[in-house]
């Protein structure tokens, strides 16, 4: 489950928060510039997903309720990541 944005700074709260594709595109797809934000993040996924990288992160301003986000930042188990409010990308979302 996707928590509440922290009303003070917008943002998810500190920790991983696990979700699958749907629950982020219906949670975080707000705006045509999140849309087209998802579109790249599900094409990352599956190349994830064909790498046999199942643990994928995002992180960043997509993570937060600005409209219009710069990107999405993505990242694996296998790399270093820097996460405060990150979601886990579950492989119930296959």
């Amino acid at each position: 489950m996707i928590p509440a944005f922290d009303p003070t700074t917008g943002a998810l709260p500190p920790g991983d928060h696990r979700a699958t594709l749907e629950e982020i595109g219906n949670r975080f797809g707000f705006t045509p510039r999140r849309r087209w934000l998802l579109k790249g993040l599900r094409a990352a996924v599956k190349a994830f997903w064909l790498a046999d990288i199942e643990d994928i992160f995002i992180d960043g301003s997509f993570c937060t309720e600005k409209p219009d986000p710069g990107d999405v930042v993505t990242g694996s188990s296998r790399m270093t990541v820097s996460m405060i409010g990150s979601i886990r990308i579950g492989l119930t979302s296959k």
